[in-house]
C-alpha cells in the first residue's frame, strides 16, 4: 500500500512471478491510505488522491487482473474520496470489462522510461490502457496491429480524441498519468474527471 506510481507494477509483476497455472488476480477499487494500514498514524496521512487509486487500479487491470471485489465500511465514509473518484472508478472498469477479457498482443511503446501498456478487444470494438508509471513526464508514442484501420480513439473520461495514423499515435503524460483509449463511442460518454 503506497501511492508511488511503480508499487502496483512491481506487485503485479512479483504476483506472476509466484502464480500457479490458472491461478487469477483481482482488484479491489477502493479509498486507501497508508493510515488506513497501519503504515502511519492515524489522522497524519490523507487517502490516495482519485488519480492514484485511478492509476492503481488501471494498472492492475493492465498487469491482468481479471476480478473486482469491493467493499466499503464507516472507517472510509468520511473520506470525500470515497465518495466523489471511486464510483468513476467502477464505471471505468467496468466499461472495460468486455475487453478485459479480448487480451490482444501488448502494444508497442516508445518512450524514453518502462510504460504499462495493454490492449483489448471485444465487439469490434478495442481499448487501450497506458500508464506512465515512471517519474518525469514524457511523450509517448503507442503503435498496434488492432489499430491499423482507426483514425481516431476517445480518451474516456477526458472528453477528447487523439489521431491514429498508420496503427499509431502519440500523447503526453504527466508523471503517474494513466489513460484508457477506445474506439467504443460509449467510452465517449463516460463523464469527465
Amino acid at each position: 500500500y503506497s501511492p508511488d506510481p511503480e508499487y502496483v507494477p512491481n506487485f503485479m509483476k512479483r504476483c506472476h512471478e509466484v502464480m500457479g497455472r490458472g491461478q487469477g488476480i483481482m482488484v479491489t477499487p477502493w479509498t486507501s491510505s497508508g493510515e488506513a494500514h497501519f503504515t502511519t498514524a492515524w489522522g497524519t496521512a490523507p487517502p490516495y488522491s482519485y488519480r492514484t487509486m485511478r492509476m492503481q487500479v488501471l494498472e492492475a487491470l493492465a498487469y491482468g487482473a481479471r476480478g473486482f471485489t469491493g467493499y466499503t465500511s464507516a472507517f472510509y465514509m468520511p473520506e470525500v474520496e470515497l465518495r466523489y473518484g471511486l464510483p468513476h472508478i467502477w464505471r471505468e472498469a467496468r466499461f472495460l470489462e468486455p475487453t478485459l477479457a479480448g487480451t490482444l498482443a501488448k502494444p508497442t511503446v516508445e518512450a524514453d522510461a518502462e510504460v504499462i501498456a495493454w490492449a483489448g478487444s471485444a465487439g469490434g470494438q478495442t481499448s487501450l490502457i497506458i500508464v506512465n508509471h515512471k517519474p518525469g513526464s514524457r511523450t509517448i508514442k503507442i503503435s498496434s496491429p488492432a489499430l491499423a484501420k482507426v483514425k481516431s480513439l476517445h480518451v474516456v473520461s477526458e472528453g477528447r480524441n487523439v489521431l491514429v495514423a498508420g496503427g499509431a499515435f502519440s500523447d503526453r503524460f504527466g508523471p503517474g498519468e494513466a489513460r484508457v483509449y477506445t474506439t467504443d463511442p460509449a467510452g465517449a460518454k463516460l463523464p469527465k474527471m
